[in-house]
């Protein structure tokens, strides 16, 4: 193999996510990763110090997707929550390592978290101005979306009755419930 002289730590991310997605976090090694990037595993350590810190990169990683897809100014909470169920579809393994922190937690970490928990917490802030009433919210609103998502995801819905039905109906209760 040859040395790569235009191999960069955001493209290893990008290399690695893609296998994530299609190999599942099982699936993902370092040595699988260092083939697909037709280079040797040592390598890799010039740019990540060993698979936890590929993890929390790749955590990191989906994070900014997701904080990408609610970039916009007339961002409400209806569509939040339409752009995070598009994200955990498209990117199901990488929205799981957004649900909870790395083993190994950095500043670069917590700044990317920061960074996309505001968004939610300033759409909820409008409607609540009790800081406990907007934490017992946000919670409210996690949980349906990371617990949707990964039903719909895993394909754990069994009955026949349509799903967008379903998350549309949910939907309605839980934006009344927190406008409430």
């Amino acid at each position: 193999m040859r040395k790569r002289r235009d191999l960069t730590t955001h493209k290893i991310i990008e290399k690695a996510a893609e296998l994530l997605e299609s190999e599942g976090r099982n699936g993902l090694s370092l040595h699988k990763l260092a083939r697909s990037l037709r280079i040797k595993t040592p390598s890799l350590y010039n740019h990540i110090s060993g698979y936890d810190d590929l993890m929390e990169e790749l955590s990191v990683y989906g994070m900014k997707l997701l904080k990408d897809k609610w970039d916009m100014e007339d961002l409400n909470l209806e569509t939040l929550m339409d752009l995070f169920l598009e994200f955990a579809q498209e990117y199901p393994e990488l929205c799981k390592l957004t649900q909870s922190p790395p083993i190994r937690v950095s500043k670069k970490w917590n700044q990317q978290a920061h960074s996309v928990s505001i968004v939610p917490i300033l759409l909820v802030s409008k409607y609540s101005k009790k800081e406990d009433e907007v934490i017992h919210k946000i919670r409210f609103l996690r949980s349906f979306l990371y617990g949707f998502s990964n039903l719909l995801v895993e394909e754990g819905f069994q009955k026949e009755e349509s799903l967008r039905e379903t998350y549309a109906f949910s939907k309605e209760r839980i934006l009344k419930a927190i406008k409430g």
